[in-house]
């Protein structure tokens, strides 16, 4: 297995001058490796791109017979705990390499610009295993007396489905999270006194009596706002 771990709270500082993304409800990680702008090492030869290069080449095997015997990644991230950014780690999921990208990221004491890896990874369903995953799987598929075949069967539902039918599964396989987007009125109203309850109630005076006018402006309002929230919208006239 190849473990990875990120550190939010480190983006954007000399150490760490990437921004990885965790899309957790998406099942989408954006990872970039661990090439720098000080290393005379090639692109790629580092210990972590190393590694998710090669996992990445076994990821996108054309049979399920390499794809048995593909690393899988363990995802973790740092995450803020009782006021404080770091020393808590919280597991993200297991994941499948999609997209390996080279590219130049600015980073180093010096102000440069240097090559670099950056890594799409689908996270995989793990609702069949309570959001876990088993240990055992990872020790048996270190035990040489045990076959690839042996081990997958101790490996996630989702895991084993993707073996079977690879990377073209993964839009069934990637983890979702449902989400209901329903808020209370009460939490939908702006505070006593602020200017947006100035606001609300200049609205409401405005079209006091004339509710079929502000349906036509509510309307307006949707249109403009939904589609940059991903939504797609149609009014009828």
């Amino acid at each position: 297995m190849i473990l990875i771990r990120s550190s939010p709270w480190k983006a954007g500082t000399e150490q760490t001058p990437w921004h990885d993304v965790f899309d957790m409800d998406n099942g989408h990680v954006r990872y970039f490796g661990d090439h720098k702008a000080e290393l005379d090492a090639a692109p790629g030869t580092t210990t972590g791109n190393s590694a998710l290069l090669e996992a990445f080449n076994m990821h996108h095997a054309h049979t399920s017979e390499k794809r048995a015997a593909a690393t899988p990644l363990l995802l973790f991230r740092a995450v803020p705990r009782n006021g404080k950014p770091k020393g808590h780690v919280e597991f993200c999921g297991l994941g499948v390499v999609e997209r390996a990208e080279r590219l130049v990221q600015w980073g180093g004491h010096q102000h440069t610009t240097f090559i670099n890896y950056a890594y799409d990874i689908a996270l995989i369903d793990l609702t069949a295993e309570n959001d876990e995953v088993t240990w055992d799987w990872i020790h048996v598929r270190r035990d040489k007396d045990v076959t690839v075949t042996q081990a997958l069967g101790l490996a996630p539902h989702a895991w084993r489905e993707w073996v079977k039918h690879g990377n073209s599964a993964l839009p069934r396989l990637r983890r979702r999270v449902a989400r209901a987007r329903v808020t209370k009125v009460r939490d939908q109203r702006p505070a006593v006194g602020s200017p947006d309850a100035a606001d609300l109630e200049t609205v409401y005076r405005r079209f006091d009596g004339h509710k079929h006018d502000f349906e036509a402006l509510a309307s307006a309002v949707a249109a403009r706002v939904l589609p940059a929230q991903g939504i797609i919208t149609s009014t009828a006239g």
